[in-house]
Formats: structure tokens, C-alpha cells, sequence
């Protein structure tokens, strides 16, 4: 082999060193699992009354995961954005294990037009909360989406 052959050689094997790792990465993380597990009424504020959303939070994997934040949108009836809401607290999920996150979303005095009354309201609704959730895990940070759905007995019962 030529000395010039040298450096062409190493770059190539160090670049399939890095796509067989990423390979590997990829087939032992399985992604977090997030259910709906309950949404309540919070407080009432100057910028709209507030909810309290429950997700939970299943780690399928063999190692603990840390949730570092989420973001979010509440929608009801899977269509209509009735708030939102962010998250930066760090909750760490064991092996195997699922735990309740708790979500606080904000739903503004103009989401009470549509989604929000009809939440608030006495009747039951499909909610679905849609975002990411930042997970820390042995093999560096990953945004995981997250879609979950439930039919929730109106809040106002």
C-alpha cells in the first residue's frame, strides 16, 4: 500500500466504525411508550384556567431512561388545539418500569370557545396529547414523539 493510500484507508475504516455504531444504537434502544392516563382541572389563572395531564411513561428498555423535558399540545376530538404546555423536569424511568408524568397544560381563555367547554363541560370527549419528550439515555439524548389518546369523562361531571 502507498503512504498516500494510508489516511483514504483509516478515514474510510473509522467511517464504518461510526455507521456500524450508530447501526448498533439504533437496534438497542427501543423508544418509550407514553399512555394517557387522566387529565384534572389545575387552577385558574389570569391566562386561563390550567389541567393537569397524566402521561405515562413505560420504558421498554434494560436500562433506566431520564425524561430531561417535553413539549406539548392537548387537542380534543383529535383535532382542535385546546392548550399546550412544557416541561423541564427530569424524571427517570427504571428498566422495565413505567411511571406517571405529570403534565401541566395551560388552556387559554379563547380555547374555551370550543374544546375547552366541551372539556370542561360535562360530556365525555376523545383527548389526545401530541409532542416529544427529551430522553437521556446511555447512547446520548433523543427527542422521542409522543401521541397519546383516551376518552376522558368531561371535567365539569
Amino acid at each position: 500500500m502507498t503512504p498516500s493510500a494510508r489516511p483514504l484507508l483509516a478515514l474510510s475504516i473509522a467511517c464504518a466504525a461510526l455507521a456500524a455504531c450508530g447501526e448498533v444504537a439504533e437496534a438497542v434502544f427501543t423508544p418509550p411508550r407514553a399512555t394517557l392516563g387522566g387529565v384534572a382541572v389545575g387552577a385558574l389563572g389570569t391566562a386561563g384556567p390550567s389541567l393537569d395531564v397524566t402521561l405515562l411513561l413505560e420504558n421498554p428498555n434494560p436500562y433506566s431512561l431520564t425524561a430531561t423535558g417535553a413539549r406539548y399540545r392537548l387537542l380534543v376530538d383529535d383535532s382542535t388545539e385546546a392548550g399546550s404546555g412544557a416541561t423541564s423536569e427530569r424524571v427517570t424511568v427504571g428498566a422495565g418500569d413505567t411511571v406517571s408524568v405529570r403534565l401541566p397544560v395551560t388552556l387559554g381563555w379563547s380555547a374555551l370557545g370550543g374544546a375547552g367547554r366541551a372539556l370542561l363541560g360535562g360530556t365525555d370527549v376523545d383527548v389526545t396529547v401530541v409532542g416529544e419528550v427529551m430522553v437521556e439515555t446511555p447512547l446520548g439524548e433523543r427527542a422521542v414523539p409522543i401521541r397519546a389518546r383516551s376518552r376522558v369523562r368531561g371535567l365539569g361531571r
